[in-house]
């Protein structure tokens, strides 16, 4: 069975590589795996009271995070799709590369929007990287 792998990244665009992930999982009767990286905790050091105080507030985001995965999940199997949804963290490409050789992907949607330098301002650093390093597929949505 195929496996399609949508990397969302929360921002207002996310419902348009949404679209597209949906529209080739509903054409290849493919499994639709949603995944949201989250960056690895930072270290605090010398810190007191902060510390908790900081990891309180990622982890409330964090659970915001969770809640607006699941609910991009329940409107993907709402139109008839096999979705999984994950919250994953770490580096955002070594994550995805990751996933998408653990579950055999067979396409990676991915938005596009690029922040810096001419290779960076066509695909954003986080989709070259994924670019020159996955070996399926990648469906670029402009955004």
């Amino acid at each position: 069975m195929a496996v399609i792998i949508a990397a969302i990244d929360f921002s207002p665009d996310a419902e348009k590589v949404m679209k597209y992930a949906i529209a080739q999982a509903e054409a290849f009767d493919a499994t639709l795996y949603i995944i949201h990286v989250v960056a690895p905790s930072p270290d605090f050091v010398g810190y007191d009271v902060g510390p908790s105080v900081v990891r309180d507030q990622i982890a409330e985001h964090y659970v915001e995070q969770h809640k607006d995965l699941q609910k991009m999940r329940f409107a993907a199997e709402g139109l008839g799709i096999r979705v999984k949804a994950l919250l994953l963290q770490g580096p955002t490409v070594k994550v995805l590369l990751s996933q998408v050789e653990k579950l055999e992907s067979s396409l990676l949607v991915v938005g596009s929007h690029g922040t810096r330098g001419i290779r960076e301002l066509i695909l954003g650093s986080t989709t070259a990287g994924l670019i020159r390093a996955v070996g399926v597929p990648v469906l670029l949505v402009p955004v």
